[in-house]
């Protein structure tokens, strides 16, 4: 089979799967980012990479550059990893007999009032939408979208990948030695919930030593005011942007993500769990897929501070516990969220889409 996979700055687990779809067998071509950091991973096993940079839902340039490629490659399959490749693909293959498949990794963002969402996912062209979670997959039914086009294959990672030759300094930031720490990465938007965690200090006793690190921009000016209160200051340590963040998690003893609605399958709780780190998060979206509550984290509501801080304290307070259930953790990414499987699961929408045209023809 012929794969064309647009993406355009692949993480980890997406250069992997496109290195075990090769491995695999597949005749596989990538178009992404010419500075694509994880470029190199896809290059060395004889993927040909494309440059081609999406700047728009409907770049005419873009739409040029794919259609040579698509009538040079003739894929059987497109494979759009984002939604402006998914649009400018659909557009490119206008009156070309390409099946279309589409990833999509969040909730939200969605409609059948608005125009751009019928190039996109709800377009029928698209024959399958591989879903990062099971919640993506409702959210998809709910606007309509037929449930035989819609996949749950949640993103393969292999703990190896974030594993650490020594735990990072956090002294360096201002935390103290004897600290419990909190790590806490993302893009500080209202809906990812960093005033929920900011808000859970202020609610621990002053006998406490829980201190969060957060990690990431501030996007928020609430988070910025939150974090610069007497009673939260102290407490608060922002790193910002980092590019090391896996490796500052690594010397925390839980990470968090209390985000308020729309979380997919988010990719730092996956890290920490994968280096053995205890997650809490809060009851949104994929994330009940990915933490159980009780066997490998804790699972809080959203928007919750005082529920999020007794979560907290209760960990800090049994540190047994806690390592006990990131141990758990580690091995419910080893076991359910692998890319192998990822991998076998891809492989086989493929054949399956395949295996239709062939009966029709």
């Amino acid at each position: 089979m012929r794969i064309l996979a647009i993406t355009a700055q692949p993480d980890l687990p997406e250069a992997y799967l496109l290195r075990g779809l090769k491995e695999a067998g597949v005749e596989l071509t990538c178009v992404g980012e010419a500075d694509a950091k994880r470029r190199e991973l896809i290059e060395e096993v004889g993927i040909p990479y494309h440059e081609l940079t999406l700047q728009s839902k409907v770049s005419f340039s873009a739409m040029r550059t794919l259609r040579r490629l698509i009538a040079e490659v003739k894929p059987d399959i497109v494979h759009s990893f984002a939604g402006r490749g998914l649009s400018n693909a659909l557009l490119a293959t206008l009156g070309k007999p390409v099946m279309h498949v589409a990833y999509r990794g969040t909730m939200g963002h969605l409609s059948r009032w608005d125009p751009t969402s019928w190039i996109t996912f709800l377009n029928s062209r698209v024959r399958a939408i591989i879903c990062v979670s099971d919640a993506v997959r409702q959210y998809l039914l709910s606007i309509g979208i037929p449930p035989s086009r819609l996949r749950t294959i949640y993103k393969g990672h292999d703990c190896a990948w974030y594993t650490q030759k020594q735990k990072a300094d956090l002294s360096t930031l201002g935390i103290p030695l004897d600290a419990f720490i909190v790590g806490y990465t993302a893009n500080m938007r209202p809906v990812k919930g960093a005033d929920v965690l900011l808000e859970a200090l202020r609610y621990l006793p002053a006998t406490s030593h829980i201190h969060a690190l957060l990690i990431g921009e501030v996007r928020d000016p609430v988070i910025t005011a939150l974090g610069a209160e007497p009673s939260v200051a102290p407490r608060a340590h922002f790193a910002g942007f980092r590019a090391d963040a896996a490796a500052l998690v690594s010397a925390c003893h839980a990470i968090v993500m209390p985000s308020r609605e729309r979380e997919g399958l988010p990719k730092s709780v996956i890290e920490g769990m994968a280096q053995g780190i205890c997650p809490v998060v809060s009851r949104v979206g994929g994330m009940p897929e990915l933490v159980k509550d009780g066997e490998c984290g804790l699972i809080v509501p959203p928007s919750n501070a005082t529920a999020l801080a007794q979560a907290l304290r209760q960990l800090e307070l049994d540190r047994a516990l806690c390592s006990q259930l990131g141990s758990a953790a580690k091995k419910r990414i080893e076991t359910k969220f692998n890319i192998s499987a990822t991998i076998k699961a891809h492989l086989q929408v493929y054949t399956e889409l395949l295996s239709t045209v062939r009966k029709k023809s």
